[in-house]
């Protein structure tokens, strides 16, 4: 198997969506980047999804901006 992630238990994955939310549930920094890590770890590409961007008002839109800068910059 090129790869395999024990959870859920997925073999052969080259690339995963990870979707998250700014709000409802509110942003979680450490889970995304636990999952980052390990997608990294076991060598498969993560793509980061923001959903439910059309709720936000115009500062959560100024947050979203910056977390989207600060995941694109770190690869």
């Amino acid at each position: 198997r090129k790869t395999l992630l024990p959870k859920p238990p997925v073999a052969n994955a080259d690339k995963v969506f990870v979707v998250v939310s700014i709000k409802n549930p509110p942003f979680n920094s450490y889970i995304l980047d636990t999952l980052l890590v390990v997608y990294s770890y076991f060598g498969v590409k993560a793509l980061v999804v923001f959903n439910k961007i059309d709720t936000l008002t115009l500062e959560e839109q100024a947050r979203l901006e910056h977390l989207a800068n600060i995941y694109s910059s770190a690869g």
